[in-house]
């Protein structure tokens, strides 16, 4: 196992980025916690490495946040409410399929199932499927707002 098992791919990094997870070095300012590692893609012909969250040198094309199964999980609420719903609480749920994935959901609190309603994600790589669900989320505007950074 080397560090790219535990993050995401670059490609679903890159939406995460584009769709506002956190990213940069944690500041004084922002209480809101960063990911430890960086996707890094150097100019010219380089391939992309993983870094830690520090300033970049001068010879990085771009960069984004590559959280891992932690870090993506708590970037996703714990719970989901649809008040429109008969059982409106759904819960934040991780575990092991038979086939070697990992399913990321919200089960309902009431009968500890999926309504098939509510966005899931499965991927052989945990932090990539915590990832497709928050991705999901926020399509779906069922992410809360980002609180506000205190002085």
């Amino acid at each position: 196992m080397n560090a790219t098992d535990l993050v995401p791919s670059l490609e679903t990094c890159r939406a995460l980025k584009a769709a506002g997870f956190p990213q940069g070095p944690r500041t004084l300012s922002d209480p809101t916690p960063h990911p430890l590692l960086l996707w890094r893609v150097p100019y010219g012909k380089g391939a992309p490495y993983l870094a830690l969250n520090e300033p970049a040198p001068d010879s990085i094309s771009e960069e984004c946040a590559a959280p891992t199964l932690a870090e993506a999980l708590a970037a996703l609420p714990p719970y989901i409410y649809q008040f429109e719903r008969e059982h409106d609480e759904y819960r934040l749920s991780l575990g092991p399929l038979n086939d070697g994935r990992v399913r990321v959901e919200y089960l309902d609190t009431m009968e500890g199932m999926d309504d098939g309603e509510i966005p899931y994600s499965d991927n052989a790589n945990a932090a990539e499927a915590a990832a497709l669900l928050y991705l999901a989320l926020a399509q779906a505007s069922l992410l809360p707002a980002p609180a506000e950074a205190s002085l």
